[in-house]
C-alpha cells in the first residue's frame, strides 16, 4: 500500500484527492500509512482539503491524521482549507482544535489568507475563535491590509467590527490603512475607512 509515483504520491492521496472514501476506507484497513507525504510535503489529508472535501477530511480525522503537518510552503490543512475558501472544511478543522495561528512560509496566517480571498464566512469563523488580528506577514501587513489590497469592502467591516477597528484607531495607524485604499483606487473602501474612523 506505500507504491508511489514520481510525484511521490501514495494511493490513499489519489484517492482523498477525489473523494473516494471507499477506496481510502480499503487502503486504511490494509496499512495504509495515513500521514504519508508527497514530494510537496503533503498528506492525505491536505490533498482532500485542498479539493474541500469535508467528508474525506472527516473519515481521515477519525482514523488520527496529522492536521498540523505542513508542507513544503509550511501550510497545514487549516491553510490549504482557508486559501481555497472551504468553509465547511474550515469549520470542521476548527472544531477538532486546528491552529488557527499557523504561518506559512510567507508568514501568511488563516486569517490573511481568507482576508485576501475575500472568505466572508471563514473570517467570522475565524474571528470566533479570537484569531491574532496583529500578525503580520513577511511584507509587514496584516489582515485588514490583504482586504483592502484584493478591494473586499465586506470583510474589511468585519475586521473593523472584529476588533481591528479598536486597534487602528488607538495607535492612529488607521491613516495608514486608507493611504492604502487611496493606492488601490478603491475609493468604496476610501469612504467606508474615513467614515468608520473619522466619523
Amino acid at each position: 500500500m506505500q507504491y508511489t509515483d514520481d510525484r511521490c504520491k501514495t494511493p490513499l492521496h489519489t484517492a482523498a484527492m477525489y473523494g473516494h472514501v471507499s477506496i481510502i476506507r480499503l487502503l486504511l484497513e490494509h496499512g495504509a500509512d495515513i500521514d504519508a507525504i508527497d514530494f510537496y510535503g503533503e498528506s492525505a489529508i491536505q490533498s482532500a482539503a485542498y479539493k474541500g472535501n469535508e467528508k474525506v477530511v472527516r473519515l481521515l480525522l477519525d482514523h488520527g491524521a496529522d492536521m498540523e503537518n505542513s508542507n513544503n510552503s509550511g501550510e497545514t490543512v487549516l491553510n490549504v482549507a482557508t486559501s481555497y475558501g472551504h468553509d465547511a472544511v474550515v469549520q470542521l478543522l476548527l472544531d477538532n482544535g486546528a491552529n488557527i495561528e499557523n504561518s506559512d512560509n510567507y508568514g501568511s496566517t488563516p486569517l490573511t489568507k481568507a482576508a485576501g480571498n475575500g472568505s466572508d464566512r471563514i473570517i467570522r469563523l475565524l474571528l470566533k475563535k479570537n484569531a491574532n488580528l496583529e500578525t503580520v506577514d513577511m511584507q509587514g501587513k496584516t489582515a485588514i491590509h490583504a482586504a483592502i489590497e484584493n478591494g473586499h469592502g465586506r470583510i474589511v467591516r468585519a475586521l473593523l467590527d472584529g476588533g481591528m477597528g479598536e486597534v487602528y484607531k488607538n495607535d492612529g495607524r488607521y491613516k495608514d490603512l486608507i493611504d492604502a485604499a487611496r493606492k488601490n483606487w478603491n475609493t468604496t473602501i476610501v469612504d467606508l475607512l474615513q467614515k468608520y474612523f473619522e466619523g
